[in-house]
């Protein structure tokens, strides 16, 4: 019988402790078979691989959703690394510049791991913040994967709609829409941005770099092809 390797750590937001083991042919041909509609895959895929979340045995799709952003970027991470013995990641996304494979290689054990902020609360932290502008004082919390969902489903770039699904209250209700935060001036919008980007923990998954052909990358490698498909291979 095969002994998959596994992976043990800490939930950088629900601080659980979570098992997850590597990819094996079965967990990629849910990928394959659903490659049109990858965004939609990645759920069962990375449910399929996790041993346990705390108690949880063999999470479903739907509680993986459940989770916030950092938790599910770790999840993400930590199979990736199972899967690949060495942590390295060669980014095989294409050069914008040159239309060449990006081919550059990233350590994933060597990548920034922000602590929880001090005196956030597991396992659902929240922040608060008063708008500059406004006055008004938001509580706002990590995003679920339900959010995220819904924010692709969205037609066009919308900033606006990325911070309203962090928004849990607008001074302590939680009777608001979309148009109530539009109506923020800028500078309301900008502060709690920021508090937002203070405020990340887990994985910084932002990869800076100079491709071969001189040009300067920043790509997020949580969208690169090798890192979605891990047992892709480029020629």
């Amino acid at each position: 019988m095969i002994q998959y390797r596994t992976r043990d750590f800490i939930l950088p937001a629900s601080q659980q402790i979570c098992e997850v083991r590597e990819a094996d042919g079965n967990a990629e041909q849910i990928l394959w078979d659903n490659i049109n509609r990858i965004d939609r895959a990645l759920p069962r895929y990375w449910a399929g691989l996790i041993n346990h979340i705390g108690d949880i045995e063999r999470p479903t799709p739907k509680q993986f959703q459940d989770l916030v952003e950092p938790d599910r970027i770790a999840i993400s991470i930590e199979i990736f690394r199972a899967t690949v013995p060495n942590d390295v990641l060669v980014l095989s996304g294409e050069c914008p510049g040159c239309g060449e494979p990006d081919g550059y290689e990233v350590d994933l054990g060597a990548l920034d791991n922000l602590p929880l902020p001090l005196g956030a609360e597991p396992p659902d932290p929240t922040f608060s913040i008063t708008l500059p502008r406004s006055g008004q004082k938001v509580l706002w919390g990590y995003r679920t994967g339900h959010d995220e969902v819904e924010e692709l489903r969205a037609k066009g770039f919308d900033p606006t709609r990325q911070t309203w699904k962090a928004v849990r209250t607008i001074d302590g209700s939680d009777k608001f829409k979309l148009r109530d935060i539009l109506a923020w001036p800028i500078e309301d919008h900008r502060a709690l941005r920021q508090h937002i980007a203070e405020n990340a923990c887990g994985y910084d998954t932002r990869v800076r770099f100079t491709h071969d052909c001189g040009r300067a990358r920043t790509v997020n490698l949580l969208s690169d092809p090798s890192f979605l498909m891990p047992g892709l291979v480029r020629l």
